[in-house]
């Protein structure tokens, strides 16, 4: 195989799952999303796992995202310290 073609194929790899990664986080943040009000402890076990896979891929906007909703399942919880903590590092 030409080095050409070993870093396309290698490009093309790290494309491939990065695509799967942000696949997983969007799904977590879908889940998240539709149980953040009936399920709250729920909520932020799959808030945490898509924080996780944000990490993972280094998906800086989901990172954001998932950071926000720890913040928010904290400050339901009335710990507005973690809340806030949380949310700031979203920002």
């Amino acid at each position: 195989m030409k080095p050409i073609q070993y870093l396309i194929s290698i490009v093309w790899i790290l494309s491939f799952y990065h695509s799967i990664a942000q696949t997983k986080v969007d799904s977590l943040l879908d889940v998240y999303f539709s149980i953040s009000n009936s399920d709250r402890p729920k909520a932020m076990q799959i808030a945490q796992l898509a924080l996780e896979a944000a990490r993972v891929g280094d998906d800086r906007h989901s990172e954001a995202v998932a950071l926000e909703c720890i913040g928010v399942q904290h400050y339901y919880r009335g710990d507005y310290q973690n809340a806030t903590k949380f949310l700031k590092e979203a920002e």
